[in-house]
């Protein structure tokens, strides 16, 4: 397990590290995005997929369709809002396996409202409101094997 926190003082400085963040992507990968209403998420996702490729007008927050798919560069992109899916019973109705066992790139907001979801992402980023711009960003692998192992790099 790596984790490694970061704190942003503006979203500018947010929006960079979703950049750098995806520029150590090399293969198909899971990512969860946690934190309150406000933290910073959709913000980090749509620099995410942007620096992946995708036209950034073409990128929204998925909070009413659950989920966007966008074509990338590379990879076929899922932006996951589970905000509004009630329970265990409807994510599975939903097809959430779908979307994170996929060979491609799933963006999951709000993963943490569910943690075999949370678990199951190859990078979890937790943002926690600590002042009105200033965020802390903590950026984990929750397995020993990753997908992702280039993350160590963010902290260079």
């Amino acid at each position: 397990m790596f984790e490694i926190v970061f704190e942003s003082n503006h979203p500018d400085v947010t929006s960079s590290l979703g950049k750098r963040i995806a520029g150590l992507i090399i293969g198909p990968v899971a990512i969860a995005l946690n934190g309150t209403l406000g933290a910073g998420k959709t913000l980090l996702a749509r620099e995410l997929i942007a620096t992946l490729g995708v036209d950034p007008s073409m990128i929204c927050s998925p909070t009413f369709t659950i989920c966007q798919e966008h074509v990338g560069r590379d990879w076929s992109i899922y932006h996951i809002d589970l905000y509004r899916v009630a329970d265990e019973d409807e994510l599975i109705e939903l097809g959430i396996e779908q979307w994170v066992d996929c060979d491609g790139i799933a963006i999951i907001e709000w993963a943490d409202r569910f943690p075999s979801v949370n678990q199951g992402c190859d990078l979890q980023i937790d943002i926690e409101i600590i002042g009105e711009q200033q965020r802390e960003i903590r950026i984990r692998t929750p397995h020993e094997r990753t997908r992702f192992p280039e993350i160590a790099n963010l902290s260079n």
